[in-house]
């Protein structure tokens, strides 16, 4: 349902969002917006209409997260910018993800997981489920995260999708993972540990880790909760800004701006994880909520 504001969308589903993407990442007027929910529903829409154009059904568990395979280019009019039939998507559930082309048998408006072109299980222990996955610029290097720690990333363009586990795991459900933009080859993640982590892809080292602390107490109001890493977000420039479950936003922008707020001419090494004088006040954590960040 839409609301009288025509500046804002109200969508409502049978069930709970789980997961949601837009194609192209802005979203707007022509753009398209893929939602998964907790009854492992796809649910396609074309805005600003919130008419579902099209549908995945079936996947009988959690959507748990949905990579866009093929966002269309920037340079594109916007009337070009919604094009279903060209999307593909990288969909999280359970244990497994499918790569599902909306583009197949546009007589149907409801598609199920048997349409998907591939189906890859990337997890090693029976018990273990999907948390986040996350593409490359180039759609040719997939990144997932999960319930035992793991990051990994696989290899869309080899024969056999090959998969490589990171070197350093999370001690705990390792949540969020995203590629950072302008260092197309490093990955940033967040996890239940109230960790950090930044990773070079092609290497698989550990580049760098920030652990947050747990929050001073300021008021009777101050969450109780560890800051697990919820949520993350990074902006086209590379800075990163992190939710957690105690109510704070964790910034990073050292290595992506300067000193006087302007961004670096020259592109060195990504350092939004740094802590104290070394990130000369570019990262830094603050209050936002009593409750948890879930999503930025």
């Amino acid at each position: 349902m839409s609301s009288s504001d025509p500046e804002h969308i109200k969508l409502e589903s049978k069930a709970a969002c789980t997961a949601l993407a837009f194609s192209p990442p802005g979203g707007g007027d022509g753009a398209v917006l893929v939602t998964g929910s907790l009854d492992g529903v796809i649910r396609v829409y074309q805005l600003p209409s919130t008419k579902v154009v099209r549908a995945i059904n079936g996947f009988g568990d959690e959507i748990s997260s949905i990579a866009v395979c093929n966002p269309p280019s920037a340079n594109e009019n916007a009337g070009d910018r919604g094009d279903i039939s060209t999307l593909k998507l990288w969909v999280a559930c359970g244990r497994k993800v499918f790569l599902c082309d909306l583009g197949v048998d546009t007589s149907k408006l409801i598609l199920s997981p048997s349409d998907a072109r591939e189906t890859l299980d990337l997890l090693e222990k029976e018990d273990d489920l999907l948390n986040q996955v996350s593409l490359n610029p180039t759609a040719t290097t997939l990144a997932f995260t999960s319930d035992s720690g793991v990051v990994g990333v696989v290899d869309l363009l080899s024969e056999n999708r090959d998969k490589r586990l990171l070197d350093t795991s999370h001690t705990s459900i390792s949540n969020t993972v995203e590629f950072i933009p302008g260092w197309p080859s490093e990955v940033v993640s967040g996890g239940f540990d109230c960790k950090m982590q930044h990773f070079d892809v092609e290497s698989g080292t550990l580049l760098s880790s920030k652990t947050l602390g747990a929050a001073p107490s300021v008021s009777t109001n101050t969450s109780l909760s560890p800051p697990f890493v919820l949520c993350t977000a990074l902006s086209t420039s590379g800075c990163i800004a992190a939710g957690t479950a105690d109510g704070r936003i964790y910034v990073g922008r050292k290595g992506v701006v300067g000193a006087d707020g302007k961004k670096l001419k020259s592109k060195g090494r990504w350092r939004c994880l740094l802590e104290g004088e070394a990130s000369e006040g570019l990262n830094f954590e603050a209050g936002v909520l009593d409750g948890p960040v879930v999503g930025l």
